[in-house]
């Protein structure tokens, strides 16, 4: 059984493919800061009235 290039390419990556480019990592971290925003408001909005 003959594996393409670009599966051999996906599963054995170099290590210096491995490294997050800058604009990835910023990326990153802003959906994962919207997330935990989110988060944090919907909790509010739903354990606020029984806290307060």
């Amino acid at each position: 059984m003959r594996y393409s290039q670009t599966a051999i390419q996906v599963y054995e990556r170099p290590a210096t493919a491995w490294p997050i480019k800058a604009a990835e990592f910023r990326g990153l971290l802003v959906s994962t800061a919207g997330f935990i925003v989110f988060v944090a408001m919907f909790a509010f909005l739903a354990f606020g009235d029984s806290l307060g």
